[in-house]
Formats: C-alpha cells, sequence, structure tokens
C-alpha cells in the first residue's frame, strides 16, 4: 500500500486500541465476562511416568477434561444461536 516503514507501529496499533477499548467497556457492563485473561492454577497430576503408546489405556480418568463454569456471555451467545 505503499505506506513508510515508520507508520507499521501505528498502522497495526489503531484497529487494537479500538478492540481494548471495546473488551474494557464490555467488561464494565458485565463482570461475569472475563475478557481479560483470567489467572490459571493447573490442578492436575505433577509427576506422571511414561507409558509406551500400545500399552496405554483408550480412556484414563486423569485424561478426562473436567466440567467448565458457562459464563453469562456464553448463555446469551448460546441462547441467541437457537442451540
Amino acid at each position: 500500500m505503499g505506506f513508510p516503514i515508520e507508520f507499521f507501529p501505528i498502522l497495526f496499533s489503531i484497529p487494537r486500541m479500538a478492540g481494548y477499548l471495546s473488551h474494557w467497556r464490555e467488561s464494565l457492563d458485565d463482570p461475569d465476562t472475563k475478557i481479560m485473561r483470567p489467572a490459571q492454577v493447573y490442578t492436575g497430576i505433577w509427576e506422571r511416568h511414561y507409558t509406551p503408546p500400545k500399552e496405554r489405556m483408550i480412556s484414563r480418568e486423569e485424561d478426562k477434561l473436567g466440567q467448565v463454569s458457562i459464563s453469562n456471555a456464553t448463555r446469551r451467545r448460546l441462547a441467541g444461536s437457537g442451540v
């Protein structure tokens, strides 16, 4: 498009700023919305011994994912989509 290289940081930051501000404003409207990255705490098994693929079971209890709570934003999105 012919922009000088010095303009690149500005050209990339302006659209992102609009997105950041819209996320911030949405977080003010709905406190249950987790727009910003929440703190993550690992609750899995710390040390596992290697098992060759041929000896592995198809499904083990520690490999199953736990239930994740649904936010209000997700509930509204699902309600509007007819799922």
